[in-house]
């Protein structure tokens, strides 16, 4: 255990300290388990979280040397801003590894999948009504949501915004249709909400994604009896397009609505922690604001709001 003789005024600064620490463990200052004298005696470096006395948590890295009077000196400094930068590289690297991988990963999926949709399709137009006919309709519903699905996970690095009119109301009411069956099985109720709009400058293919990634994302969170909420539409005088997914479920705890935008994070075994992660990139990087509220116990609240200037040109037919 190491005795802390002497601490400089811009050590005391770093650690947020008020009181004062000398004669006291360098193990209880910097709130560790393990001897920092062991690090410091190998002349080796480490890094560790330390929570200041106002409650804020920065990343500091250590080095330490023997003195020729004995003892050791320990030389610390904040890091933060440093662990920041590199989070952000990884997470950039990550996704840029995710985005030249799963194009060709995904057409290799969706092919057979086309193929496979197309012959049910055919099959139910040349069947007569009865069980067959149902069951034939069930495969093909679980074909397209599979589809949406991997829309859902190929919406990677893909932009929201584009200079091409689309028929987004159209897109929505598709995703709609989809998800009736998977949440009808769940005892979840999906109730949409979609405004006639006219078409838009945003990516029907990354809207049909996104909202299936929020649905199905609402679907799981929710339980037997509870409701899922989907509202579409223009807002502000058309200038902007609004969109929200709300349900009744289990809800979020503060500590899992911090990161539930984060690449990869991921509370449920098979999630992958890239749909709503994804959903929030499309939406910024379209100059828009992606909003999740949530309570625990009480559900979660997904609200979407993107500009876009000059809708109203041509109206959608298909809302």
């Amino acid at each position: 255990m190491g005795i802390i003789r002497w601490l400089n005024p811009a050590g005391r600064a770093v650690l947020g300290l008020t009181g004062t620490v000398i004669g006291q463990s360098a193990e209880a200052v910097f709130a560790v388990d393990d001897p920092v004298l062991d690090f410091a005696e190998a002349g080796a470096r480490r890094q560790l979280t330390y929570t200041r006395s106002d409650g804020q948590a920065i990343e500091i890295g250590l080095s330490g040397a023997p003195c020729r009077s004995g003892g050791f000196v320990i030389l610390f400094r904040d890091v933060s801003a440093l662990a920041e930068a590199r989070s952000a590289r990884e997470h950039t690297l990550r996704i840029e590894t995710i985005r030249d991988v799963l194009p060709s990963l995904l057409h290799e999926l969706r092919n057979p999948l086309a193929a496979m949709t197309s012959a049910v399709e055919l099959l139910i137009e040349e069947s007569r009504p009865g069980e067959l006919r149902s069951e034939l309709e069930s495969v093909l519903i679980e074909g397209r949501r599979m589809d949406l699905g991997f829309q859902g996970i190929g919406m990677v690095g893909r932009t929201l915004r584009t200079a091409r009119m689309q028929p987004v109301s159209a897109a929505v009411n598709e995703v709609v249709r989809v998800m009736r069956a998977p949440a009808s099985r769940a005892g979840v109720i999906l109730r949409a909400e979609c405004s006639p709009m006219p078409l838009v400058p945003l990516s029907a293919p990354v809207i049909r994604a996104m909202l299936y990634n929020l649905v199905n994302n609402a679907i799981t969170a929710c339980r037997e009896g509870d409701e899922v909420r989907v509202r579409a539409g223009l807002i502000e005088e058309d200038t902007v397009f609004a969109l929200s997914v709300y349900d009744t479920g289990v809800g979020m705890p503060p500590e899992v609505l911090a990161r539930c935008t984060e690449l990869f994070f991921t509370t449920r075994s098979h999630g992958s922690g890239i749909g709503l992660s994804m959903c929030r990139w499309a939406v910024e990087e379209a100059g828009g604001l992606c909003t999740v509220l949530s309570t625990a116990g009480r559900g979660t609240r997904v609200i979407i709001e993107v500009p876009v200037p000059g809708a109203g040109a041509r109206w959608s037919t298909d809302a």
